[in-house]
């Protein structure tokens, strides 16, 4: 069995070199989220003073901050989230900027079924794709409650949803809930797409 540490942000550098030094002799698979993802500089200089792999990082969002990290070669595997990072189509475009890079990819995956879901179909595809993080008590407990949608494994290896669409489909039973709370707008809304907006100073109002 493979061992990851997720460090989740919680120490400096000094802290973190050795916390690693003390896991090197363990063969540990890697080091997810060292530092916040704002100090790339340090959180290179501490992969650069260990053996263990570095991964980062799943609050990096769009593919123009992980460019930065790509070319600073802050750490050997990049992750990102589907669900935060702009969508399937933005994350593929991560994933294809980090393969020129020679840069493996790790899909952040810690929410409901709908995102679980993207991941597996996402994974299935990704050349570069070095592994899917998944919740087993998510997945065992509450997707079931919220969709029609159960995960299998098969030879150790989640499954690819089967069906329409992302193979997933949420219970009406649901909304039903009496420990639901429900926020519905009233009107057409104001959002406008950018090329109709223009200027967007200059429409009153939304300014």
């Amino acid at each position: 069995m493979d061992i990851g540490i997720e460090c989740h942000f919680r120490w400096n550098r000094v802290s973190m070199e050795r916390i690693a030094r003390a896991l090197e002799p363990y063969d540990i698979l890697f080091l997810e989220d060292v530092l916040p993802p704002v100090y790339p500089d340090e959180i290179k200089a501490l992969a650069q003073k260990t053996s263990i792999p570095i991964i980062g990082s799943e609050l990096l969002l769009t593919r123009w901050q992980y460019r930065e990290w790509l070319e600073k070669q802050v750490c050997q595997i990049l992750m990102t989230d589907a669900v935060w990072n702009g969508g399937i189509a933005e994350t593929r475009k991560i994933a294809n900027l980090a393969e020129t890079f020679g840069v493996p990819l790790v899909l952040h995956n810690i929410a409901g079924a709908i995102c679980h879901a993207a991941c597996m179909h996402l994974g299935a595809h990704i050349p570069n794709l070095y592994y899917v993080e998944s919740v087993r008590a998510f997945y065992k407990e509450y997707f079931d409650v919220l969709t029609d949608f159960r995960p299998t494994v098969s030879d150790g290896h989640l499954d690819i949803p089967a069906g329409p669409g992302l193979g997933v489909n949420l219970r009406d039973s649901a909304l039903q809930r009496d420990d639901l709370i429900r926020a519905v707008s009233d009107g057409e809304g104001l959002a406008r797409g950018r090329r109709a907006m223009g200027d967007h100073w200059a429409v009153e109002e939304i300014r």
